[in-house]
């Protein structure tokens, strides 16, 4: 692997994540041929030990993205909305860079990203993003978990 590094505008940021993530997942299909990728799972209440991993591991912004959304389980909230209510200064495009790193996290075990996303019907319009109920009280019981061990350490 090479780490590359280099400057772009701020309103080119999202295209450049679907660019790469395009590029990347060419390059994963042409590996699909000689190898067989394994299934993805659904999130379960089984998942725990795991959702607790990958929510250490998530961004600070990511975890508002999934708080957010588990604090509405079921329902669909566009990109551009969770972008305004978390700050997040290029909108959707941003929102795609946050969610990119849970996303592979979670398929490192195995497992689906904890959200979808619809794409939208019209160019101008934007996508939603969701997380389904049972996704949405497993991290929400994570998340508590996570506050609780925090808050002991801050008291120590």
């Amino acid at each position: 692997m090479v780490q590359v590094t280099f400057e772009i505008p701020d309103h080119l940021l999202g295209q450049f994540y679907h660019a790469v993530g395009r590029v990347l997942q060419d390059a994963q299909d042409d590996g699909a041929a000689e190898q067989t990728e394994p299934d993805m799972s659904e999130w379960s209440v089984a998942n725990v030990e795991q959702a607790a991993r990958v929510w250490r591991k998530f961004s600070p912004r990511a975890q508002a993205v999934f708080s957010l959304l588990m604090d509405n389980p079921g329902i669909a909230v566009p990109a551009d909305e969770i972008a305004a209510k978390i700050g997040l200064a290029n909108g959707r495009h941003g929102l795609a860079g946050v969610v990119a790193w849970p996303s592979r996290q979670c398929a490192e075990l195995g497992l689906l990203p904890p959200f979808r996303f619809e794409s939208p019907a019209a160019p101008n319009e934007t996508g939603t993003y969701w997380m389904d109920p049972e996704t949405a009280q497993l991290f929400r019981a994570v998340r508590q978990t996570s506050m609780a061990k925090s808050s002991r350490l801050d008291t120590e």
